[in-house]
């Protein structure tokens, strides 16, 4: 078988109730032609996992082929509950609580052992007969599994955006070990005020002369007046210091879990988002080819 990468799950078209074993299926199929039987694993109602047709050889339960081009006897793997039938004749959901859990762990199990990108119902397998990117009701072949497997491992890629996102967080965690604080960084502001004074000196001089007489005596009176204007230039520099906090990083002494995180975060983080990228290119790839 080529690379593994979808399951896609089937009924044995049998009434509810009907009791069958993987060694009854490969009797029937072997009847049909087969040279076995073609499910790789058969879950019986009491939830007991049999195994069917080897995984090294190709399958024998679909082989329509899938976006990839390819059947997907040749890349999927097949399980089949027994039922799918109700009592009379018509599809149905048939399975067992305990089928029901089986049918969960089995998936669980092959999803961690293999790059599972589809996990389909074999009805979702039928061709899109409108184009409109969704296998509609209308365009079942058949009815198997009789159960909407879509709906019901709807949290199948939610996993792995689960993993990817916490893998992100991680990687972000590791290269967080920077620390800033803030300091004072004195500032000095020098102001330059400029005044001006304006000083006057008044001095009286007698210099004047005003004679009169009075009888034979002769009076002089002599004054002066002088104005004396002074402009006197006064600078003053005042100088004011301001404190004033910034960030600034400080160096500090890391411990040793620190100065791990700190040699490890770089290539870390650098290694998770390109596996991240990655990892979603390839899923958008797949996305595009299978609904294209």
């Amino acid at each position: 078988m080529n690379k593994i990468d979808s399951i896609i799950i089937h009924c044995s078209a049998t009434r509810v109730g009907l009791d069958l074993r993987a060694k009854d299926i490969d009797c029937m199929h072997r009847q049909r032609g087969f040279t076995r039987i073609g499910y790789n694993f058969v879950i019986d109602l009491d939830g007991t996992v049999e195994n069917g047709r080897p995984l090294s050889i190709d399958g024998a339960h679909c082989n329509t082929k899938g976006s990839s081009g390819v059947s997907y006897n040749k890349h999927s793997i097949g399980i089949c509950y027994i039922g799918g039938l109700d009592v009379n004749g018509r599809p149905a959901d048939t399975r067992t609580e305990a089928q029901k859990n089986s049918l969960r762990d089995l998936v669980a199990k092959l999803c961690k052992e293999y790059d599972i990108i589809e996990l389909l119902g074999h009805r979702d397998t039928s061709p899109d007969l409108d184009d409109s990117g969704e296998v509609e009701p209308g365009e079942y072949i058949k009815s198997c599994p009789c159960f909407d497997v879509r709906s019901e491992f709807n949290n199948f890629l939610k996993r792995f955006i689960y993993i990817l996102t916490m893998l992100l967080s991680i990687g972000a965690w590791l290269v967080s070990c920077n620390s800033i604080k803030y300091v004072p960084i004195e500032t000095v502001k020098i102001n330059t005020e400029y005044r001006d004074r304006w000083l006057r000196d008044s001095i009286h001089v007698h210099d004047s002369i005003f004679m009169f007489m009075k009888g034979d005596t002769v009076f002089r009176d002599r004054w002066h007046v002088e104005y004396r204007n002074k402009l006197v230039y006064d600078t003053t520099y005042i100088n004011r210091t301001d404190s004033i906090c910034v960030p600034y990083p400080i160096e500090k002494q890391l411990s040793r879990w620190e100065s791990i995180k700190m040699e490890l975060g770089g290539w870390a983080f650098g290694i998770v988002i390109g596996f991240a990228l990655i990892m979603a290119g390839w899923l958008i790839y797949r996305l595009r080819r299978r609904y294209k």
